[in-house]
């Protein structure tokens, strides 16, 4: 008998926030890398991009099963950012 709950980390058996990712092990058995960071379990959502209410507008609604990984930038992308933020001024040459 497989007895999983759903609002416990698989790993690491914490608590699951809403998105489905755990704060306490990223979802992952080597924590420390960031490579390995998942969200082990399922995301819900109450409203959408702009705002508008999912469904009733009263109850939390399964929006993507879990797990799934934890987008990571491309190095084309890290560039693109980098040089954004050094125009604007927030961000030092790096050296």
């Amino acid at each position: 008998m497989n007895l999983v709950c759903h609002f416990a980390c698989p790993y690491c058996r914490g608590p699951l926030g809403w998105d489905g990712g755990c704060g306490r092990c990223f979802g992952s058995l080597t924590s420390t890398d960031r490579r390995t960071w998942t969200f082990p379990g399922d995301r819900y959502e109450f409203d959408d991009e702009r705002g508008q209410p999912r469904g009733d507008g009263k109850h939390w609604v399964l929006f993507a099963k879990g797990p799934r990984p934890v987008y990571r930038q491309t190095k084309a992308e890290s560039a693109a950012l980098r040089k954004t933020l050094m125009t604007v001024g927030v961000e030092e040459d790096a050296p």
